[in-house]
């Protein structure tokens, strides 16, 4: 961090402060800023940005909703976000307190889209979705359709479902 960024921030908060955005790096290919996210545990957690000529992308790391994210957010092109579904994992037999307890750390899919279209991100890519990996050995299927109606109540930029090894174009058209 720089020498001269100061935050009264710790583990024992329920969430960090508000703060804005502050440079990692830069260079003149990329500009990489950062902001604290809540994750409850560990602490502290970030989220990233990554900006260069060809657009910018923003990672949300694990955290429930955060206004420090959707500052550093603010017009990204990609908006990498982490999602779960918490009724679903409800649905498929988790325990209530396991699903409570995750809620403290990630960000419920019924409130992915108003982050996203606050945010004013063109295309919102879910990833790290939670629960699927942990309520059973083999996973059931992704309620894909239920999420994109979920998300679309609030948010009408471009969604994508994120899978193990996508990319996801960054950049704008030509001609733009």
């Amino acid at each position: 961090m720089p020498h001269d960024l100061r935050v009264d921030a710790s583990a024992d908060l329920p969430a960090p402060p508000r703060m804005r955005p502050f440079k990692v790096y830069e260079d003149d290919r990329v500009r990489v800023s950062a902001t604290l996210v809540n994750h409850y545990w560990p602490f502290p957690a970030f989220g990233f940005r990554f900006d260069t000529d060809h657009g910018s992308v923003t990672f949300s790391g694990d955290t429930t909703p955060s206004d420090n994210l959707v500052e550093l957010a603010r017009n990204t092109d990609v908006l990498v976000h982490e999602i779960m579904d918490g009724q679903s994992m409800l649905d498929h037999g988790m325990a209530e307190f396991m699903v409570t307890g995750l809620r403290g750390c990630h960000t419920d899919i019924t409130e992915i889209g108003g982050i996203a279209a606050t945010a004013g991100a063109r295309t919102l890519a879910l990833s790290h979705i939670v629960p699927l990996s942990i309520t059973s050995p083999t996973p059931p299927k992704l309620p894909v359709g239920h999420w994109r109606s979920t998300i679309r109540r609030d948010y009408d930029g471009t969604v994508v479902i994120g899978r193990d090894l996508q990319r996801v174009r960054l950049g704008r058209p030509s001609g733009r």
